[in-house]
């Protein structure tokens, strides 16, 4: 099976974001659907090892920022390649900040912005899915929204072959590159999460 596969479907790229007593916290995420108009309902899939997942849960709602085509890879290696556990990314964002009912959301790169409040949430494994109702819907601009697959051929930096004669091994999402022999099937990527699945070999 080629899971590459599923890098077609057709998803844009958002930044999920909230914020509670534990402070705000920000991920990127690919899965979101409208599944209702009325009740005006969404749904979010988001990995249970992000910190923004336990922070979601705890303050009962969240923003989405819909990326545009302006967005840059600083924006997106801002919010995903790093933990809000560690650092607060609208501190230092590379797109802005502004507030939406009470939760951060990106000023800038995003042509919306989208407010929700949890309903439930569904264990799936690996990801949760919230189901939330919308509180608030926000244009912000008419540019188009950036696709995974505009990210991908666009916006992601393409990866230089490595000089050393090492095992080096590339993770297919975002590009992170890691020397070892073999990898531990439960090697997870540090930059996104994404499991060996994810890599490949490209020299050694």
């Amino acid at each position: 099976m080629d899971k590459k596969a599923l890098f077609n479907i057709a998803s844009g790229l958002y930044i999920l974001a909230t914020s509670g007593a534990s402070g705000r916290a920000a991920c990127v995420i690919n899965t979101v659907v409208q599944v209702t108009e009325t009740p005006l309902r969404l749904v979010v899939a988001v990995n249970k090892n992000n910190a923004t997942h336990d922070a979601i849960v705890a303050a009962g709602g969240f923003t989405l920022s819909v990326l545009d085509q302006t967005a840059t890879f600083d924006t997106i290696r801002h919010f995903g390649f790093q933990s809000s556990r560690d650092v607060d990314k609208f501190a230092e964002s590379p797109a802005g900040v502004q507030e939406v009912d009470g939760m951060p959301a990106l000023a800038a790169q995003s042509n919306a912005v989208i407010a929700c409040r949890v309903v439930s949430v569904t264990d799936l494994g690996t990801h949760s899915l919230i189901l939330a109702d919308v509180t608030d819907a926000r244009i912000l601009s008419d540019k188009k929204t950036l696709t995974y697959d505009d990210y991908q051929k666009n916006v992601k930096p393409k990866p230089q072959t490595p000089a050393s004669k090492k095992t080096v091994w590339r993770c297919e999402i975002c590009g992170f590159e890691i020397e070892a022999d073999e990898l531990s099937p439960e090697y997870l990527c540090p930059w996104c999460g994404h499991g060996i699945d994810a890599f490949v070999k490209v020299s050694g």
